[in-house]
């Protein structure tokens, strides 16, 4: 295993481990633009304490977790600077004061990871997700609806419908 795909895997059982201190050690700390942006995000976290901070909030809301990166494909950008694309399985159990306690939820998501040679150690510049396919989400999510009822979709206390109490 190459000194970049160790890094990878790394990365993997920090998350696995759902330790958000070894998750965030494996970022450039010391780049001002180090980003990572989450499939569930809007916007991308720039900077070592904002990335610092996601993964943290991440880690937080996560009581066990499995994070497994697929079809990872590997390029060389430079002497010190490497790209991998990957699929992620990823499945979790919300913990306990979160919206969805104790409920086993899973996504997949596609992975972008750039990372730089510093010294002799590998360290993620710049890490983003993305749905495999939002429509296939949305019809699971749909499914869970219709099994569940309608309690099962989360409040919107901004929208007002025919339901809302006035």
């Amino acid at each position: 295993m190459t000194a970049f795909a160790s890094l990878i895997a790394d990365f993997a059982a920090a998350w696995c481990a759902n330790d958000a201190p070894a998750v965030t050690a494996l970022f450039d700390t010391g780049d001002p633009e180090v980003a990572c942006l989450f499939a569930d995000a809007v916007d991308p976290a720039i900077g070592a304490a904002a990335c610092a901070a996601a993964v943290e909030a991440r880690c937080a809301a996560i009581g066990q977790h499995v994070y497994t990166p697929r079809e990872i494909l590997t390029r060389d950008l430079g002497p010190d600077l490497a790209a991998a694309f990957f699929l992620i399985e990823r499945a979790w159990v919300a913990r306990a004061g979160t919206d969805h306690a104790g409920t086993r939820l899973g996504q997949k998501a596609r992975a972008t990871l750039v990372a730089r040679r510093i010294g002799t150690a590998w360290r993620i510049a710049h890490y983003a997700e993305a749905p495999v396919a939002p429509l296939l989400e949305l019809q699971a999510y749909y499914q869970n609806v219709a099994a569940d009822g309608l309690d099962a979709i989360p409040p919107r206390p901004w929208a007002k419908t025919s339901r809302s109490p006035s």
